[in-house]
């Protein structure tokens, strides 16, 4: 559909009725100051379009993307049942174009993993489709720009469901190719005599080889039976050489003796639980560590309202918007976002804006503040995330080998932190090898971004991770000071036998590392490195970025790798836990655009419906062999 009011129905057509809620108003607070649902009625919206944010989320798992496809599909459904084909129309293109052009942006979306979701979204897309036709060719004439774009958007449909089907048959053929081929190397035979005279019979005798199998299935990931996984070895640097003149280590030490099973994606942990896991599969139980749902704001509300609510994100992030055409002014809006330049929508982000925008400048002065008293220092390295061409989208990688190397290689008091030589090495060496080698593993594209999770699960079963390291998986709402506190303070737990501490931080698309450095007599450091740190991040109170980059001496001759990032990997030194909860507060805020803006101060915080939601954050804490 073009960017115009749906075409009106006929009075006798099936939609007779008004036009049903897709989205409902705003949370009302009663008195005593709970939050419940207004009164939902039936009433005329109409739709505007606006540019999608889901295939911003990369590093979100793509079962959340075809969750959010879903809910529009079951919305397009629900509609077209009750008769109401205009919100059944809008919606169904709305389906059609998040299934068949946003999702495919995810760099998982041809991933073997996934192919019954890929197949079972391009199927419903197809119908979907077939229906779109149907209510055009039964309602009041189509624009033919409206009848060229479903065209489009069918051919597509059955496009994806050819390339899903011949993906199918491609994983399975060689599925069961390696398995015929682990059975045949696993029940080797070989002749043996006696072979009789000619012109008798043949008879064969066969008995199994007692040699090992002489085959090994070329599908197979994994190291043959005996063969260990390829260790990294590690060389420390001369402690009077300059960073400059520092040997950085090629790899790390070998961690675990046995690599474990993979398992699935991480779940996140609740908040009020962020005590370390004493057990010995710590790691595996935090990743299958169900939701605490008994203090969620979706509790409080009707399991009606929270679905409706739900939907309300979902087509924020598709690009579709629903204005309630019964209400003029600033109460027209169903969602709180609008891609039109009107007074009213203006006037509502505005206010929206000013109460961030006040509490970020308040923690931008905070950090100046800090910055000048000497408690934060920045420092750079001579390389980023992208500088070499294999190490783009890697930040998923980057941070962890930071911790990997802090882990293995800080053994003094007081401890200097990474050397400037260790971080080049790691982006620019270490880094586009294993990008390579994962994603090629979990057939992605060249450049596609990883899952935090399919990485770690990487470094644990190559040993340069083991479960016995894991501490900790914190997250939640990163303006929240007590979901904050909670990560900050698992990091400062972790002093006991003065043992190593590390952590990812995992927020907004980017994955950052912090390290503990011992400085002795209980004093500690945090350094937080960035391998691609936004301008606005770095930035003092009131500067441009004409003058960031003249006061960072950035090189203008480099070829930028977009406005916001610098072309530098950023090491920010907090002195104490306060400057670092100081910086995070900052560094979050830093990272925010008006959408999320909006976002953030149009819906309260909901522990089950944060994987969109811009404050959520999740972090992993790791420590060295006990």
């Amino acid at each position: 559909m073009t960017e115009k009011e749906l075409p009106k129905s006929k009075p006798e057509s099936r939609e007779s009725c008004d036009s049903v809620v897709v989205a409902p108003p705003r949370l009302q607070r009663t008195e005593t100051g709970s939050l419940v649902p207004p009164m939902l009625s039936r009433r005329r919206s109409s739709v505007h379009r606006r540019s999608p944010t889901l295939s911003r989320y990369q590093t979100t798992s793509i079962d959340k993307h075809y969750e959010i496809s879903n809910q529009i599909l079951a919305a397009c459904d629900s509609n077209y049942n009750q008769g109401c084909l205009r919100t059944a129309y809008a919606l169904g293109v709305q389906y059609l174009e998040t299934a068949l052009l946003e999702i495919p942006k995810h760099g998982y979306f041809n991933s073997v993993r996934h192919e019954r979701e890929r197949m079972q979204t391009a199927l419903h897309a197809v119908r979907i489709g077939n229906r779109l036709g149907e209510i055009q060719n039964n309602d009041v004439p189509w624009s033919t720009s409206d009848r060229e774009r479903l065209e489009k958007l069918q051919k597509l449909a059955l496009e994806q469901v050819d390339k899903a089907s011949q993906d199918q048959y491609e994983s399975q053929r060689a599925a069961t190719e390696t398995e015929i081929r682990k059975q045949e190397s696993s029940a080797e035979w070989v002749l043996c005599e006696p072979f009789l005279a000619c012109s008798e019979s043949l008879t064969l005798m066969l008995r199994r080889e007692d040699h090992e199998p002489r085959y090994h299935s070329t599908y197979s990931q994994r190291p043959l039976s005996g063969q260990q996984p390829r260790q990294f070895a590690s060389a420390d640097w001369e402690e009077s050489a300059s960073d400059a003149h520092k040997t950085p280590t090629i790899t790390t030490k070998l961690l675990a003796s046995k690599a474990p099973v993979p398992t699935d994606d991480y779940v996140f942990a609740p908040i009020d639980k962020v005590q370390c896991c004493r057990t010995d599969n710590a790691y595996a139980l935090a990743k299958t560590a169900p939701y605490d749902t008994s203090k969620s704001t979706s509790e409080r509300l009707s399991r009606n309202f929270v679905e409706k609510l739900s939907l309300e994100k979902a087509l924020f992030l598709s690009g579709l918007e629903v204005f309630d055409e019964s209400v003029q002014g600033d109460e027209a809006r169903v969602t709180p976002f609008s891609g039109r330049d009107t007074a009213s929508t203006s006037s509502t982000c505005l206010s929206a804006t000013l109460q961030l925008a006040t509490l970020s400048s308040i923690y931008h002065e905070d950090l100046d503040q800090l910055r000048r008293a000497g408690l934060i220092r920045i420092s750079f390295a001579d390389t980023y995330q992208g500088c070499v061409p294999g190490s783009t989208n890697g930040c998923t990688v980057i941070a962890p080998l930071f911790c990997i190397h802090h882990l293995v290689e800080s053994q003094e008091i007081p401890d200097p932190g990474l050397p400037d030589a260790t971080i080049t090495h790691v982006i620019d060496h270490e880094t586009p090898a294993i990008l390579r080698q994962l994603r090629r593993q979990l057939g992605l594209s060249e450049q596609a971004y990883l899952i935090p999770s399919d990485v770690h699960d990487f470094f644990i079963e190559n040993g340069q991770l083991a479960q016995s390291q894991f501490v900790n998986v914190v997250g939640g709402n990163i303006l929240d000071d007590v979901h904050l506190s909670a990560f900050v303070d698992s990091l400062e737990a972790e002093s006991v036998n003065g043992r190593q501490v590390a952590a990812t931080l995992f927020f907004h698309e980017h994955v950052v590392a912090i390290l503990k450095l011992q400085r002795g007599k209980g004093k500690c450091w945090y350094d937080f490195i960035d391998s691609l740190p936004l301008r606005k991040t770095l930035s003092r109170p009131g500067e441009d970025d004409i003058h960031l980059d003249r006061r960072l001496g950035v090189n203008l001759a480099q070829p930028e790798i977009s406005d916001s990032c610098l072309p530098m990997t950023a090491r920010i030194r907090c002195l104490d836990s306060s400057a670092l909860k100081v910086f995070l507060r900052w560094y979050a805020c830093s990272k925010f655009g008006e959408e999320n803006v909006c976002y953030i101060n149009a819906y309260e915080w909901d522990d089950l419906q944060s994987d969109f939601d811009p404050r959520v954050f999740q972090a992993f804490v790791w420590a060295d062999t006990a």
